[in-house]
């Protein structure tokens, strides 16, 4: 379980950077 989450976290944050670029991008961030 341990092991996993470094992971886990990094792909959280490489995942939840994109979402931000792309609803900045449209615009939608108020949304959020």
């Amino acid at each position: 379980m341990k092991l996993a989450m470094k992971s886990d976290i990094k792909w959280y944050k490489t995942v939840s950077d994109k979402i931000r670029k792309y609803l900045d991008r449209q615009e939608i961030v108020h949304i959020l």
